[in-house]
């Protein structure tokens, strides 16, 4: 392995360990660009990548994870020649950073036989720039491009007002943008996507009809609507749980990472705010850490090997009849909302959740309160869940990533 003086490998140093070590055997080859290592995060984008490139090696292909070198909340300023990355091939980690676009010539060079497919998970942390070039080097078949979030739109992938308030992509000239603290960059961040959206022949896709929506329904749209392509679905096999008895508490959880953006807050407040019909209620936290707050159970949760969520089960053991899912903008899917459905879970979210209460509503399983904690009916609440909550088990199954993609566009 040969390294500079910078401590970085060249990109034709790498393409030949990936030939000495014969990483790719096979005749098509995904590269998927992405903003971290999904070995190494949790989140919906790891679990998205790494069930993805499980599914794709067992189709027989090749999969190579591309990732920056330090991943940001924002594009890359480096100079596009010198932008570094990393990767996994096939789940395995190649060592030390290398620039993309000397990658890519190499690679072009050393598997011009190779049919390839590019896939755009995250542009965060990315130079743009030097994405179009090393697509455009490599010439792939197909380049999709999926609608986790709304970087398209803005460095805040939120798309809320100073983190906070929903902002619905405004004219990055508006009122509203000059008063966001994202404001100052978001004109030089949309003109530089909108570059890479021209100088690639992209396929969109969006994990649900919220998010397709709302990519072409601002001031800064997508150049077409993307395809919708939900990531999973529930199935159940008959396995069942007890109901609800009325003479029981109500078992009500916050499940993920105790983050303001996924309403952890609006948890808290729930909680606090109970007062004396507190005593109809047991609270639960499913995290990777306990956070300790008086009244809340803790139980340990953590994703298994490849991504996939053990959340479903550890609900159904936990009996847990609601988890409480109020989060600031609009998600485009919510892995932690089907697993709870999952396991016949109500859904307490409120009317800004984007696709949590969409799906929530499908399936009948909707709790829908205001944002003000004051103004929670909590025996309503108590009595609703008690009504809705199902006693039907299922598992989700993600199977909705680019390998149905491939097909839909490729029958």
């Amino acid at each position: 392995m040969s390294i500079n003086r910078r401590g970085v490998r060249t990109g034709a140093d790498v393409i030949s360990e990936i030939i000495d070590r014969q990483m790719i055997q096979s005749a098509r080859v995904i590269i998927a660009f992405a903003h971290d290592d999904y070995a190494e995060h949790i989140g919906g984008i790891q679990i998205v990548s790494a069930r993805e490139q499980a599914h794709f090696q067992e189709l027989g292909d090749s999969y190579i994870s591309v990732f920056p070198r330090r991943p940001m909340l924002g594009l890359s300023g480096s100079p596009t020649e010198d932008f570094l990355v990393q990767c996994r091939v096939n789940g395995v980690l190649l060592d030390e950073s290398f620039p993309l676009v000397e990658f890519a010539h190499a690679f072009s060079e050393h598997f011009a036989d190779q049919s390839v497919i590019v896939v755009m998970h995250s542009v965060l942390g990315h130079s743009p720039e030097a994405i179009q070039q090393a697509v455009n080097l490599i010439d792939p078949l197909s380049a999709f491009w999926w609608i986790h979030d709304y970087t398209v739109h803005c460095q805040n992938y939120r798309l809320t007002r100073n983190g906070v308030n929903w902002c619905g992509d405004p004219s990055p000239e508006s009122q509203s943008c000059q008063l966001c603290s994202y404001g100052a960059v978001r004109r030089q961040h949309t003109e530089r996507i909108q570059s890479l959206f021209d100088g690639v022949d992209w396929v969109f896709a969006a994990p649900s009809d919220v998010a397709a929506d709302q990519s072409v329904s601002g001031h800064t749209p997508l150049p077409q609507r993307p395809l919708v392509v939900p990531h999973g679905e529930i199935r159940y096999v008959g396995v069942k749980r007890e109901p609800c008895r009325d003479n029981e508490k109500v078992r009500v959880a916050f499940v993920g990472h105790p983050a303001t953006i996924k309403g952890w807050d609006r948890f808290i407040a729930f909680v606090s705010d109970a007062g004396l019909a507190a005593e109809n209620f047991e609270f639960f936290h499913f995290g990777a850490k306990d956070q300790s707050v008086p009244g809340v159970m803790f139980v340990e949760l953590r994703p298994e090997p490849g991504g996939r969520s053990v959340a479903t089960q550890k609900l159904v053991e936990h009996q847990i009849d609601a988890v409480m899912n109020i989060v600031d903008g609009k998600e485009t899917f919510n892995f932690v909302t089907f697993e709870a459905m999952a396991a016949g879970c109500c859904i307490i979210t409120s009317d800004r959740s984007g696709n949590v209460i969409a799906a929530a509503a499908r399936e009948n399983l909707l709790i829908e309160v205001a944002d003000d904690p004051e103004s929670f009916d909590y025996l309503g609440m108590r009595d609703q869940i008690r009504s809705k909550r199902r006693i039907d088990v299922g598992e989700f199954h993600i199977t909705g990533l680019t390998p149905s993609l491939l097909l839909m566009v490729n029958p």
